[in-house]
């Protein structure tokens, strides 16, 4: 029980500090670093499934992101169904600078 108190603790610090640092959540930043993974463009369907996440969720997580000019989204199907999501290089230096500290492998796709 100690240990799952512990991890608890960690996480929610964790997400405090997140914020503080890059004014992102730990669920931004979670899709920020699945995109990384995946060479900086991935599928939205893909995306959501990878960061955990409903499509309708992802959506809204992802047009936030698009807000802060940090993702680009394009359809790819003629009919406008088919989306992918991009990382945006570059974010805004003073940005990118941020969640590069606070990430322990920045991995920006360019």
């Amino acid at each position: 029980m100690a240990l799952l108190r512990a991890h608890a603790t960690l996480v929610r610090q964790l997400a405090v500090d997140l914020v503080e640092e890059t004014g992102l959540t730990l669920g931004d930043y979670d899709v920020l670093s699945q995109l990384a993974l995946a060479g900086g463009v991935s599928r939205m369907t893909d995306l959501a499934n990878s960061a955990f996440s409903s499509r309708s969720g992802m959506t809204r997580r992802v047009d936030r992101l698009v807000d802060e000019g940090l993702v680009r989204r394009t359809g790819i199907d003629a009919n406008g169904r088919g989306v992918v999501v991009g990382l945006v290089w570059p974010a805004s230096a003073r940005r990118r600078r941020r969640i590069s500290s606070a990430s322990p492998s920045s991995s920006w796709s360019r």
